[in-house]
C-alpha cells in the first residue's frame, strides 16, 4: 500500500504502512486522492482537465510520479514526487490542443442521410415504373 501526503508525495514500504496504521496519518495514494489534491492545489484553464473526475485526473497525473532521488529512507521504503517539468509540459500541450482543435465535431445525422437516399431511390424507381407502364400501354 502506498501513502499519500498533503505535500503531494507518495511513499511505499514499511515506513508509510507503519505511519498510517499506527499513527493514522496520511491517506491512501489512490487516483481519487491524487486528483483531489491536484485540483485543490493547482489551477488549470483546460476544458478537458476540468471535465475529468478526481479519479480520472488522478490516474492521468499518477504517471508523472518519479522516485525521489533525495530520499534517504531506503530501509523504510521509497518516496515518489511529481515530475513538475514533465507534467507542466504535458498540461500546456493539452491546453494547446484545446486551442488548435477547437470545438468537437458533431456527428452526421444518419437518419437524414438515410431518408435522402430512400427518397432518391424511390424517385428513380417511380420514373422507371412510369417508363415501363408507357411501354406496356403501347403494346
Amino acid at each position: 500500500m502506498a501513502l499519500f501526503s498533503s505535500d503531494g508525495t507518495k511513499s511505499s514500504g514499511w515506513g508509510p504502512w507503519l505511519v498510517q496504521n499506527i499513527f493514522g496519518v496520511g491517506q491512501e495514494a489512490n487516483s481519487y486522492n491524487i486528483g483531489n489534491w491536484f485540483r485543490n492545489n493547482y489551477e488549470t484553464s483546460n476544458a478537458y482537465i476540468d471535465s475529468l473526475s478526481n479519479a480520472d485526473l488522478g490516474a492521468l497525473i499518477d504517471q508523472f510520479y518519479i522516485e525521489d532521488p533525495n530520499w534517504y529512507g531506503e530501509i523504510l521504503g521509497k518516496q515518489y514526487v511529481l515530475d513538475y517539468d514533465s507534467i507542466n509540459k504535458y498540461l500546456s500541450q493539452l491546453q494547446n490542443y484545446d486551442k488548435i482543435l477547437g470545438e468537437m465535431p458533431t456527428a452526421p445525422d444518419y437518419e437524414a442521410i438515410q431518408k435522402g437516399a430512400y427518397n432518391a431511390i424511390n424517385s428513380e424507381n417511380e420514373k422507371l415504373l412510369g417508363m415501363l407502364e408507357q411501354n406496356l400501354a403501347r403494346q
